[in-house]
């Protein structure tokens, strides 16, 4: 099995240059308007995000939390 996950490990760290970039075309027309409006929703000071990936949500969250 460790062969496999090495594989995967590679395959994956070969795309992680190119992740950013292509996502962040689509954070910048469309995924940031929609974070700022669900986060217009979040309310109180205990929020659980599963999966935070590489954190694009957290500028987002209320600065009085």
């Amino acid at each position: 099995m460790k062969d496999a996950t090495e594989i995967i490990r590679k395959r994956y760290d070969r795309a992680a240059k190119y992740y950013d970039r292509i996502e962040n075309m689509m954070e910048k027309r469309w995924m940031s308007k929609w974070r700022k409006e669900l986060f217009n929703h979040v309310k109180g000071h205990d929020v659980l995000e599963i999966g935070v990936g590489t954190g694009k949500n957290m500028p987002y969250y209320p600065k009085d939390n």
